[in-house]
């Protein structure tokens, strides 16, 4: 939802996003340079970052050094997205159109106070971006949006849109979260998809389900799961519905009663069963080939990894476009991993890869949220399965050393060992106890007895790889 704000927000949300992966200081020119803006301007987006957002984030300045980011948590960085959409021009029209179609031109200059050219402009930028999502606001009757390809697409992508402006607390319509939250539970609506405990998946579904409510309100109805109203007359309570129907009122009952059988059943109930019996047999039959799913770890979580890449690979037909634009806390989390974990973020990008391929779909679309899944939404797969101390040695200086103590790094993260590693210097060696370490890493040879190392040359490769989970006997 980015592209949907006005350049000046872009900007700044680009400077805060470069700030918070970077581990260093940067300079304004280099900052300037990045988001493609004068110095000067550089300065006022800056200034304007922390009279607006300087309690949801440490920003530290300095004269010699220039710029840095200490601890930006993800929750704020949300906050902060919030805040900019809410702002936008372009975000304020595109939701009154959502929340208030068919109306005229004049009813949204007003609502918005902006006037009829600057309507016509903001209209003409907001359809540019729609237009990747298979949507457009067209007249027909008032101004509506509308998709090229399905209802449903529309509804997913107003889901994103809304988390993106109301944010995770709040529901349109003034509605209370946490009262649509025990409405869903009380008749076994789903509220997560992988991770019971996940707040961010609860907020999805819940606003998800407001706006199937929205959408039947305004008279557009899912052409798939459409059911007979006696099937669950006798289940539903019709309490809920008059509740819903002080916000919502032209909601017809039998509409009430299509959201919460599709919420039911889960958003995949149209596959059939068939479909998803075929697609666990091939990913099962495959698994033996993913580098990731390692052999001790296929006992407890191969149910988890099957469910996962199924549903992975559901999404990626129902959403036609990337949700990596979508899934901002995914984008994130992939961004991060991309600049500091190099080799941890190309071992992902070679899953996604493969299961392109086992799969035949293309699933790099949905490589943030592939991320986002197996590392966020079920973290008990992310445990060590051991703990190792490392000793980094260089005699070409600490930057090499530091070098060596990231690949090695990277390459046990990849295998889910915890290793806890220091990097020195060849002068430094004479200070450390040698036999404390499970295993030396080092470009010299080591005289000490009875110590086990891995000699490598000036730079690491791939080829050490084997030699380096057998020392440590993985």
């Amino acid at each position: 939802m980015i592209r949907l704000l006005e350049g000046n927000y872009r900007k700044m949300e680009k400077i805060i996003r470069i700030l918070s992966i970077s581990d260093r200081w940067m300079t304004k020119k280099e900052l300037a340079k990045q988001i493609g803006s004068s110095e000067s301007t550089f300065i006022r987006y800056m200034e304007e970052i922390k009279i607006r957002w300087g309690a949801d984030i440490t920003l530290k300045t300095s004269q010699k050094l220039g710029y840095r980011i200490e601890n930006l948590s993800v929750p704020a960085y949300l906050n902060i997205m919030m805040e900019m959409t809410r702002g936008s021009t372009n975000s304020q029209l595109l939701n009154e159109i959502i929340i208030n179609p068919g109306q005229t031109i004049e009813y949204y200059c007003e609502s918005i106070s902006i006037s009829r050219s600057s309507f016509t402009r903001k209209l003409k930028q907001c359809n540019k971006i729609l237009e990747s999502y298979l949507l457009k606001v067209i007249v027909d009757q008032g101004f509506k949006l509308i998709s090229a390809k399905s209802e449903l697409q529309l509804r997913i992508f107003v889901t994103f849109f809304f988390l993106n402006f109301y944010g995770r607390r709040t529901l349109p319509f003034q509605m209370e979260k946490q009262q649509i939250k025990e409405l869903m539970r009380k008749n076994h609506c789903q509220l997560n998809l992988f991770h019971e405990g996940s707040t961010y998946e609860q907020s999805f579904f819940i606003m998800y389900f407001v706006v199937h409510l929205m959408r039947e309100n305004q008279g557009a109805t899912l052409k798939k799961g459409t059911i007979s109203e006696g099937s669950l007359l006798r289940n539903v309570d019709k309490t809920d519905y008059l509740f819903l129907k002080k916000y919502l009122r032209r909601l017809k009952y039998s509409g009430y009663i299509r959201v919460v059988d599709y919420f039911v059943k889960s958003m995949f109930y149209e596959f059939s069963a068939e479909e998803k019996a075929e697609m666990s047999k091939r990913i099962r039959r495959n698994l033996k080939f993913c580098s990731f799913f390692q052999p001790e770890c296929k006992k407890k979580n191969e149910d988890f990894f099957v469910r996962l890449l199924m549903q992975v690979y559901f999404f990626s037909l129902i959403f036609p476009f990337d949700t990596t634009s979508l899934t901002i806390r995914a984008t994130y989390l992939a961004e991060q991993m991309r600049d500091k974990h190099i080799r941890l973020y190309a071992h992902f990008r070679a899953e996604i890869q493969f299961f392109s391929t086992l799969l035949n779909a293309n699933l790099t679309h949905h490589f943030s949220s592939y991320i986002f899944w197996v590392m966020i939404g079920n973290p008990e797969i992310n445990y060590s399965i051991s703990d190792k101390k490392i000793l980094i040695v260089s005699d070409l200086g600490t930057h090499h050393s530091q070098y060596i103590q990231a690949y090695i790094k990277d390459v046990l993260s990849v295998h889910r060992v915890q290793s806890v590693t220091t990097a020195i210097t060849e002068e430094q060696l004479p200070d450390f106890n040698l036999k404390e370490y499970d295993l030396i890493v080092t470009n010299q040879l080591i005289h000490e007895p009875d110590v086990p190392y891995l000699l490598i040359d000036d730079s690491v490769s791939l080829t050490n790889e084997d030699e380096l989970l057998q020392l440590l006997d993985l």
